[in-house]
């Protein structure tokens, strides 16, 4: 299939190669090529929600929890943020460039649209439900679609909001234990109650 080494390595990490580990490939070099770094600056990633990318995205960023590069919210992988006015489909997590020494950053909400209907025309079945469960073969199906346009990270990755940080209290809103960064950035959503 020609997967580059750095996919396969986490692959490993995860436990199997599967379409999610996949788009971390094409998240991880939308950060890179849209949201470069600076001198002192460090990535922060935020798995809201978090899914098999984030394996890929910890291991080739080197955003480790180890490190406070990573962390992750209990949210549903499938459901919207509803916020008024404002609904923000396929979240694909929180990506945050902060400075610490100027207590400055920016914050992004990614947003990662899967192509199922482009997927479904590589396939030959454009009316083919998806079920990733019972239909194990589609996650390899997927990683082989995937892989002949991985030059194209912004296909698939794209930005729902950017809000630029401004001072420690408002970088720890978003990474203290408890927070909840999708209503800070995006406004709450009345209809989502947090699992307890």
């Amino acid at each position: 299939m020609g997967l580059p080494h750095d996919l396969m390595r986490a692959a490993l990490k995860h436990g199997h190669l599967c379409c999610g580990v996949t788009t971390g490939y094409f998240t991880a070099r939308y950060i890179l090529r849209h949201m470069p770094l600076g001198p002192g600056q460090h990535y922060v990633y935020i798995g809201a929600p978090a899914w098999c990318q984030d394996d890929y995205l910890i291991d080739y960023l080197r955003i480790t929890p180890g490190t406070h590069g990573y962390l992750t919210m209990s949210y549903p992988w499938a459901r919207p943020w509803k916020s008024q006015g404002h609904t923000y489909r396929n979240l694909g997590g929180v990506v945050i460039r902060w400075d610490p020494k100027t207590q400055k950053g920016q914050a992004w909400v990614l947003s990662f649209d899967w192509h199922a209907q482009a997927f479904r025309q590589y396939l030959g079945q454009p009316k083919l439900k998806l079920d990733w469960r019972t239909m194990p073969w589609l996650h390899t199906a997927c990683d082989r679609w995937m892989m002949t346009i991985k030059g194209q990270s912004e296909y698939f990755v794209s930005v729902l909001k950017s809000v630029p940080i401004q001072g420690q209290a408002q970088y720890d809103r978003l990474v203290h234990l408890g927070a909840n960064p999708l209503a800070v950035l995006l406004g709450n959503d009345t209809a989502w109650v947090a699992p307890r």
